[in-house]
């Protein structure tokens, strides 16, 4: 039964999910200094947050839930405002072929990687970390909603790489738009499908828990707040692939580009 318990836990998850992004996405576009001098600043943060996990992992009380998924989200903000900032991303930092020359998928594939392996190794060490600090103990939770988060974000990026509908390189940091070369071209692709039923089994699972009898708050707060961040990262998804005019939230909020169909120009031009 959906209490207000249940409700206050989807708002608490919503804005966390909106304050890292809008963070991330105000900051990008800025002089360099400001960028460095923020993400110095979220990098001390990591540590308030690794203690909050020592802390409140051997706690079972709803607070101690929203404190631990909080210092995951913290954490992997951390991540991916490494990656967008541009100080955690691959050993190659631009583009090497030209966007017309004729690449294999395993190519770039590769390229790709390279374009972001340390950001993905960072990510692993990250999801280990939280590992050795709570896997075992009474409150988990941050440890699963960091893999959500990073599943979603994988995910998010393979589909990206196989082909969208509705992403374009200019959602990007000038300074990132070197990855254009690794960017499918088809409107669609085999993954997403399967994406997108993971995610939404997987969030009914999670809510059906909380329909248990004799169920504990805790992990009934926990089920939803990782329910709900599983149903944010599936709207992303959705965004990628509707033809649809859309915006990103956040603070930095930007008008996604046009698809081709609902451009008059791109349209005139096809013909």
């Amino acid at each position: 039964m959906l209490t207000l318990t249940h409700l206050l836990t989807v708002a608490l998850t919503m804005f966390l999910w909106w304050f890292s992004t809008g963070a991330i996405m105000a900051v990008y576009g800025r002089s360099q200094r400001f960028v460095g001098w923020v993400f110095g600043v979220w990098t001390l943060g990591l540590i308030p947050a690794l203690i909050g996990l020592l802390v409140t992992r051997e706690q079972t009380s709803v607070l101690d839930v929203y404190l631990a998924v909080a210092c995951a989200v913290v954490i992997w903000g951390w991540q991916i405002a490494g990656y967008f900032f541009g100080f955690i991303t691959g050993p190659r930092h631009q583009q090497i072929i030209t966007l017309h020359q004729p690449v294999s998928l395993w190519d770039r594939f590769r390229l790709a990687l390279s374009f972001s392996l340390h950001h993905e190794l960072f990510a692993i060490g990250g999801a280990v970390v939280i590992a050795l600090l709570t896997l075992g103990q009474p409150n988990p939770w941050a440890l699963w909603m960091y893999l959500i988060l990073w599943l979603m974000h994988t995910s998010a990026k393979l589909n990206v790489f196989l082909g969208v509908r509705n992403f374009s390189v200019e959602m990007l940091p000038q300074k990132m738009r070197y990855l254009e070369v690794v960017f499918g071209k088809q409107r669609h692709n085999m993954l997403f499908p399967f994406s997108i039923t993971f995610a939404v089994s997987a969030a009914i699972i999670l809510l059906y828990q909380t329909t248990a009898p004799n169920t504990e708050p805790a992990h009934s707060v926990g089920a939803v707040m990782i329910a709900t961040m599983i149903g944010l990262g599936t709207l992303e998804h959705l965004l990628l692939m509707l033809p649809l005019s859309a915006t990103l939230w956040g603070w930095g909020i930007r008008a996604l580009p046009q698809t081709a169909e609902s451009d008059p120009m791109a349209e005139g031009g096809a013909q």
